[in-house]
């Protein structure tokens, strides 16, 4: 059994499940162990005959880590950029929670925080773009309280969407 321990929340214990690991291409800027990156799918990747290996695995506003660089080598037919097949693991996502469902291994369904108040430091937590409403989550950690200007009680909690999620009765 391979237990995933997540390390970038301190409270976190090891859990049976964990990210799921994707093979994908990313330019030779970023084909280095540890570098993390965002995707974003231009319009004409659709088409492109490398999608399938390419970012049609990973999901755009979700972060990634590059675990491991292999040798293959492609050339993106949209820029000219030299690709690296690489194995990389989604990070987290830091969501604002209700305090009463932020539990550490709790599985519920995101609901975006409803506020128009854009001036708040904490905004871009309250409607996370990378997750669908009713979407189904699991807290991997709790970070710190919030201190809303609306005096709501929100936590700053990191997720994973469940379908990320592989159990270890799945893996070998």
């Amino acid at each position: 059994m391979i237990n995933f321990c997540h390390s970038r929340v301190t409270s976190a214990r090891c859990s049976p499940m964990g990210p799921q690991s994707v093979v994908t291409l990313v330019t030779e800027a970023l084909a280095e162990r540890g570098v993390k990156f965002r995707i974003k799918v231009h319009p004409r990747c659709v088409t492109c005959r490398l999608f399938t290996i390419c970012v049609s695995n990973l999901r755009p506003g979700l972060e990634y880590e590059v675990l491991e660089i292999r040798s293959k080598k492609h050339v993106c037919p949209l820029t000219g950029s030299v690709m690296r097949v690489v194995k990389v693991r989604p990070l987290p996502l830091k969501v604002a929670l209700p305090k009463r469902v932020a539990v550490e291994g709790v599985v519920l369904a995101y609901e975006p925080i409803k506020c128009d108040r854009r001036d708040c430091n904490y905004h871009r937590f309250c409607d996370n773009e990378a997750l669908k409403r009713r979407e189904r989550i699991k807290v991997v950690g709790v970070v710190e309280t919030l201190q809303c200007p609306l005096g709501s009680p929100l936590v700053l909690a990191e997720v994973f969407p469940l379908s990320l999620l592989v159990s270890s009765r799945t893996r070998t």
